[in-house]
């Protein structure tokens, strides 16, 4: 949704050396109703995007979903910090140097503006009523709990969540956002900071299941419990 977006896309077709990547395959779900009916629905996932410098180093990712104006102002940013790193007169050790000295000082800076510290950030309501409203609309009809659904509805019908018509100014993306900003990215800058010279493999398990809550490793995607838990015939299914 936010690659459809003409200024996006020209921005990063003409300063970048954009590729995409799919971590995985994309999951599938099927519902036979018995009555000739069957549904049948991807589940959707996360994304990501790393900002790299001329050797494949990940400068900074930015985890998720953004407004358009945000996402482009912060691959401004870090279009300056990539051209900067790929300077042929910097070698590798002053690369970690100047790598590890911006992640540590954005941490300073979110940490004297109010942040939201990681460790004791919840999970918002935001954030429960986006998952099932933008990002995994499959799961509504699988996964949710009772609670999650409850809430949405009230949301939706109450108008306090508006479905969206142009994405870009849809409040839960601008509060998504947020939550990128004063949550996930600090996760990011804490691990970069210490880990300094990495390529998008070496950070893109620890990424995905401790930012983005979706362990890659996990062939359900955390619906094995859900799908199996009450399931009364799961030891003779896993017998056969």
């Amino acid at each position: 949704m936010l690659f459809s977006h003409d200024h996006v896309a020209r921005f990063i077709q003409y300063n970048f050396e954009p590729v995409w990547q799919s971590v995985r395959e994309v999951p599938i779900v099927r519902i036979d109703f018995g009555n000739g009916t069957i549904v049948t629905r991807t589940l959707h996932g996360n994304i990501a995007t790393y900002v790299c410098d001329c050797n494949g180093n990940v400068c900074d990712v930015l985890p998720g979903i953004y407004t358009p104006n945000v996402y482009l102002k912060r691959l401004e940013e870090l279009l300056r910090l990539a051209r900067f790193l790929s300077n042929e007169g910097i070698d590798n050790k002053g690369r970690v140097v100047i790598l590890r000295g911006f992640h540590q000082r954005v941490l300073e800076l979110a940490e004297t503006r109010g942040g939201v510290p990681v460790r004791t950030a919840a999970r918002s309501f935001t954030d429960v009523t986006k998952r099932i409203a933008i990002e995994r609309p499959t799961e509504l009809l699988v996964g949710a709990t009772t609670e999650e659904m409850t809430e949405a509805a009230k949301a939706v019908a109450s108008g306090e969540v508006r479905l969206p018509g142009d994405l870009s100014s849809w409040e839960f993306l601008v509060k998504d956002t947020k939550a990128n900003e004063t949550i996930r990215r600090k996760q990011i800058h804490r691990k970069l900071a210490d880990m300094g010279l990495v390529k998008p493999q070496e950070l893109q398990r620890w990424l995905y299941k401790e930012v983005l809550a979706t362990d890659l490793e996990d062939p359900y995607l955390g619906l094995g419990k859900l799908l199996f838990g009450s399931y009364p015939f799961a030891a003779e299914d896993e017998q056969r």
